[in-house]
């Protein structure tokens, strides 16, 4: 999904519309007027969700964002900063089916 949106140009004039200090910086998700931009979803790639993903949210590495539900992730990702062990953990998410 996030090379199919490269490919095809999603992320020309990317901004990083959100910045939390020690934690991660976000973009994927707003045109430079920060008007939502449209992408479809994909499903979250995460043990919880049936996938063997054994990637740690380490410094430096590239995620996509979600909401909690699980299969909510569309174009919008972050980049972590710092390690960020709290997401390592297992936890509940919400199915919309």
């Amino acid at each position: 999904n996030f090379l199919k949106l490269i490919d095809n140009g999603f992320y020309n004039g990317l901004i990083f519309h959100r910045v939390i200090t020690n934690f991660m910086i976000q973009g994927g998700g707003m045109d430079p007027s920060l008007c939502p931009k449209d992408a479809k979803t994909i499903k979250g790639e995460f043990r919880a969700n049936g996938v063997n993903n054994p990637i740690a949210h380490r410094t430096g590495t590239l995620s996509m964002a979600r909401t909690n539900v699980m299969d909510s992730a569309s174009s919008q990702f972050f980049i972590c900063v710092e390690d960020c062990s709290f997401l390592w953990t297992v936890r509940r998410f919400r199915r919309t089916d």
